[in-house]
């Protein structure tokens, strides 16, 4: 029992202790020895003064032991409002729910990208074609991006030379990529692993392979019909790299606007760009 935040059931054990036992046998007692008393009426006067008496000690022990209950319910709050109090004061908040997202965030990653457009190898500057009895090729330059140093694996790369830069010739010559990369192997990637740090540079060479996988030379007819669009030049290439331990590619495939005047105006296929 807690009525008022009491504890009665300690109140009601404390009255009949000091109260009740020792003052009902005072008063029976009393009545006892009034009993003796010839006088009927003092003898009944007698009586009521110690069942008063008796009535009186409990009315005032139970109210005696009400008021300590009260003053020990009254220091126990105190207590526990100056504890509650010490431990706010004291204690650091907890840490904001914004911070453990940001511990647990996403480590920075490095990637592998493609820096500006392809261009023809350079003979003697940029803006000059490839002369007849060069290597049918394009460079392609690449950097990494990102805080982390990468290691370079694997390159795959092929150029093309088609007679139109339709959907469906992208998505043959795609394809086609594709089966390369299960033939090639490692036949097309770099000798090893080779580290590369934040903001290197580098480039590839991409080469047009004849029916014999021989690299093709560009010819007089080559540079007329790049000049005049009837050949277009379809680069693919695929580059595979670590960073931090875990595989990433970087794919890119574009072809040429005629007229081929470098730098030219280079378009990205409708497939093979979707990074990882």
């Amino acid at each position: 029992m807690n009525w008022l935040g009491l504890d009665w059931v300690d109140i009601f054990i404390n009255v009949v202790a000091l109260a009740i036992v020792p003052g009902l046998l005072a008063a029976y007692g009393g009545h006892l020895a009034a009993e003796a008393i010839g006088d009927p009426k003092r003898s009944r006067t007698i009586k009521y003064y110690f069942w008063g008496l008796f009535a009186f000690g409990v009315l005032v022990t139970f109210w005696q032991q009400f008021r300590v209950a009260e003053a020990d319910l009254d220091r126990s709050t105190k207590d526990t409002w100056a504890q509650t109090l010490a431990l706010s004061k004291f204690l650091p908040s907890p840490a904001p729910a914004y911070v453990e997202r940001r511990k647990v965030g996403t480590v920075p990653r490095s990637y592998l990208t493609i820096d500006g457009t392809p261009r023809f190898p350079q003979r003697i500057g940029p803006d000059q074609h490839p002369g007849v009895g060069d290597e049918f090729a394009i460079n392609i330059f690449f950097k990494v991006s990102g805080p982390n140093q990468v290691e370079l694996t694997e390159i795959a790369r092929r150029l093309y030379v088609e007679s139109d830069s339709s959907t469906k010739t992208q998505e043959r010559l795609i394809a086609d990529f594709k089966g390369k990369l299960l033939e090639w192997g490692k036949t097309h990637s770099t000798a090893g692993p080779v580290t590369i740090m934040p903001g290197d540079q580098r480039f590839f060479t991409a080469f047009t392979a004849t029916t014999s996988e021989e690299s093709r030379k560009v010819s007089n007819d080559d540079l007329e019909q790049l000049r005049a669009g009837t050949e277009i030049v379809v680069v693919i290439a695929q580059l595979t790299y670590k960073d931090k331990g875990t595989i990433h590619h970087t794919k890119t495939c574009g072809w040429l606007q005629p007229p081929a005047d470098p730098p030219g105006i280079w378009h990205v296929c409708d497939g093979f760009n979707k990074s990882d």
